[in-house]
């Protein structure tokens, strides 16, 4: 695995050096003349891939080994049919919605607000 890695190391670093060699005798070709690109180029690769090689290349970590286990599957809800009931028994689960502390009628109140708006969108 780690000849693998280093081969690839290695190809992306030649490819790197192998285009900013390709831009260093470009601009060369342009701003001077074909003989100053023929000597620059090269001489960047050279440098470049230099340089690119003492970088050190990230290290590869490897998980390590695990047994995946099944999922507990999700309870279902009863489903209810009336909102009200659903209103009533989330309160119930909530607990003491008031300020001082009792249930009170919370439940109550709100089946009634939601009946209300159900009429009044009719």
């Amino acid at each position: 695995m780690t000849s693998k890695i280093k081969l690839t190391d290695q190809a992306v670093d030649c490819a790197a050096a192998g285009v900013l060699a390709g831009a260093v005798g470009f601009a060369a070709a342009v701003l001077g003349s074909a003989a100053l690109a023929a000597l620059l180029a090269p001489l960047a690769f050279c440098v470049a891939y230099a340089v690119l090689c003492q970088v050190e290349s990230e290290q590869v970590h490897r998980l390590a080994g695990f047994e995946p286990r099944a999922f507990d599957r999700p309870r279902h809800s009863p489903k209810f049919t009336n909102d009200g009931d659903t209103v009533i028994r989330l309160s119930e689960r909530i607990g003491p919605t008031s300020v001082d502390g009792s249930a009170g009628d919370a439940g109550q109140a709100l089946s009634d607000a939601l009946a209300a708006l159900k009429r009044s969108l009719r």
